[in-house]
């Protein structure tokens, strides 16, 4: 998938991204990002780099994972950098997720709350730690689905963060008993669902974001589709529940 502009103004980009993209350029990824992506396409970023900071990440106010698609926002100006910044710190950016996950849930709605900070032994992975930095994830449960050998179940959740730490979702519905489905990184072993869908990135896509517009003040949102694998993935569960019933 390429890189697709839902919005554009003189302010603001929101764009969809597709799994397999840096929000910036990194040292330690070859592969392509969203800023150079919307300079290729004549959307350029007027954003100073803060002094600590590279200048790649200019324009860059929050991140999604490289294996994690949708909506992403990118300020152009320094106005506009500096309003999303704050809003962002704030947790006022209303920011929702849709995510398969293992197993089955006793409750259709709840909280995770749970401190995450660096695993002690693993620099590229995240865990709950004690003294972390506090994170809340929300979620509702919107379908339950079971593989044709009628054991395997997983469950469709819509999630929305009071909290933005790096791999929250992931870290959260690891600890919680219930890892995303085409989880690598955290989860030991592949699940008969994982070998039976085939993904090859885990199944969580940013669905919807909300936000004050930072110069003109009233609120804007834009919602998206999920990604074209993770339709794909949802039909075949959705065709295995039906022949079990």
């Amino acid at each position: 998938m390429s890189l697709v502009v839902e919005y554009l103004d003189e302010d603001i980009v929101v764009v969809n991204k597709p799994v397999g993209m840096i929000a910036h350029s990194a040292a330690n990824f070859q592969g392509p990002d969203v800023v150079s992506e919307l300079e290729k396409q004549g959307i350029s970023i007027a954003v100073s780099a803060p002094e600590d900071a590279d200048m790649n990440r200019r324009g860059v106010v929050s991140r999604l994972d490289v294996g994690t698609s949708g909506l992403l926002v990118i300020t152009r100006t320094d106005k506009a950098f500096s309003s999303l910044k704050e809003q962002f710190a704030a947790h006022t950016v209303v920011k929702k997720y849709n995510a398969l996950v293992e197993g089955r849930f006793s409750l259709q709605r709840g909280l995770i709350s749970a401190p995450i900070g660096r695993h002690p032994k693993n620099r590229w992975r995240y865990t709950i730690v004690e003294g972390g930095k506090g994170a809340r994830t929300n979620f509702d449960v919107l379908a339950e689905y079971r593989l044709a050998d009628k054991t395997s179940v997983v469950t469709y959740l819509e999630l929305w963060l009071e909290t933005g730490r790096t791999h929250q979702i992931r870290v959260h519905m690891q600890h919680y008993g219930h890892p995303l489905v085409g989880e690598r990184i955290y989860k030991r072993n592949r699940s008969r669902v994982d070998e039976h869908l085939q993904l090859t990135r885990p199944f969580l896509h940013s669905k919807f974001l909300e936000f004050v517009h930072p110069t003109r003040g009233d609120l804007v949102n834009f919602e998206c589709e999920l990604a074209l694998d993770l339709q794909q993935a949802l039909e075949e569960l959705r065709a295995q529940t039906a022949q079990n019933n």
